[in-house]
């Protein structure tokens, strides 16, 4: 063998030899990358598993960063820029995505603050294409007394009724109810033998109720909102009547609720609602019928105390329109139905509305830009159903509930 091929031969070895090298270095980094992810799953687990961390808010945190990544590499021109947010501004492109995408389309808001604002601009539309329901759940019968397994369905474009749907798998009055995602999700209360931890899911698109986790904690007379993707409960009493300022969270792919941090104030028969990343909590009764507010902003590891109402109450409802709050009816102090509506702007904090009919234990919902409320005591139970127009301050009569007067029941707005 020539010194040439000797040599050739030497160089070959030692590119195999730093091959072999670099193969391993791979396999060495592969094996680490794989510890890696299991080691960020465990942390993301034990992170989900005490409330500090919520899985969607995380991944959208991670897609914006890679987008931005992305964004950086391949920038888009200034007239780029403008051309897609006139796009996303345009009513007509939001009305084509959404009968492509169906109901689910009005949750885009939540990922896109520029499709927010040109769903925004459609929504009349979008009520024609998606008309929205009105569920009522479950609640005590005015004859009996008794906690009902009946489930209802109003629609408010027609002010009429459906036919009779499923009832629930378990009767429960001064329960509350939260649609999120492709299911309403009926939550605790109180059953013929007392307050229950069950929760139950149910699917419009196919009149079917399924179990679903139930809380850690007996509960009736909780509060509830979807938040962060989820459902958040909140106060309520156990089986020993002993009030509670727990609060419980829990998104639809999670096979068990965690735990949240507590409120300021133990309350129960308070109204929960949720709006610009916000979870909020007012009234209940406590040691008195309170008229205390407070909020938890996603993340931080206690409650905040928001102005206070102007009228202490109970057993009354909240929800969110418009990046504002309206509260109505109850129980104000010595146990007297209300007829009062108070709005909350944050810039403004409370101010006083049109009153409503005289109302306790009634419940209210958001459909179509106004606010429907549904039965409630009125020397008894009763079975109207008003509705309140903001743009107008004003409320009129639409309808009356289709079976017997109910009380201490859920409601819930869902397409």
């Amino acid at each position: 063998m020539t010194e040439e091929r000797k040599a050739q031969h030497k160089e070959l070895k030692g590119l195999q030899m730093a091959l072999e090298q670099q193969r391993q270095s791979l396999d060495l980094l592969y094996c680490r990358q794989a510890e890696l992810s299991e080691e960020n799953a465990a942390l993301r687990d034990c992170l989900e598993s005490i409330g500090i961390l919520c899985g969607q808010a995380f991944l959208s945190r991670l897609h914006r960063r890679r987008f931005q990544r992305v964004l950086n590499q391949h920038p888009l021109s200034t007239r780029q820029s403008k051309t897609f947010e006139a796009l996303t501004l345009t009513p007509e492109l939001a009305v084509n995505i959404a009968a492509y995408t169906g109901p689910c389309s009005l949750q885009l808001p939540l990922v896109s603050r520029s499709l927010s604002r040109g769903i925004a601009l459609c929504a009349s539309q979008l009520e024609q294409l998606f008309p929205s329901t009105i569920y009522i759940i479950g609640g005590a019968g005015s004859t009996s007394n008794q906690p009902l397994r009946s489930l209802e369905a109003f629609r408010p474009d027609s002010s009429s009724w459906s036919p009779s749907l499923r009832s629930m798998r378990q009767p429960r009055a001064v329960c509350s109810a939260v649609a999120c995602g492709e299911a309403i999700y009926a939550i605790a209360g109180r059953g013929s033998e007392g307050p229950l931890r069950s929760v139950e899911c149910y699917y419009p698109a196919r009149d079917l109720w399924v179990p679903a986790p139930g809380l850690q904690r007996c509960s009736g007379w909780v509060c509830a909102t979807a938040a962060w993707g989820g459902v958040c409960v909140a106060g309520g009493e156990d089986t020993k009547n002993a009030t509670t300022e727990a609060v419980e969270f829990l998104q639809p792919q999670m096979k068990s609720w965690i735990q949240l941090p507590p409120m300021r104030m133990v309350r129960w028969a308070a109204a929960a609602a949720y709006t610009q990343d916000i979870a909020f909590v007012t009234g209940g009764y406590g040691e008195e019928v309170l008229g205390d507010v407070e909020c938890l902003v996603f993340g931080m590891q206690t409650w905040q105390k928001v102005p206070s109402l102007l009228t202490p109450r109970a057993a009354h409802s909240m929800v969110a329109l418009g990046g504002k709050l309206y509260v109505a009816g109850g129980y104000g102090p010595q146990e007297k139905p209300l007829r009062s509506l108070e709005r909350f702007d944050p810039n403004l904090g409370w101010e006083a509305l049109a009153n409503l009919q005289l109302r306790g234990t009634m419940s209210a919902v958001c459909s179509r830009g106004r606010l429907y409320i549904f039965g409630g005591n009125k020397d008894g139970s009763f079975v109207d159903v008003e509705c309140f127009n903001p743009t107008e301050e004003r409320s009129r009569l639409v309808g009356s509930l289709s079976a017997e007067g109910r009380r201490c029941f859920a409601v819930v707005q869902c397409r």
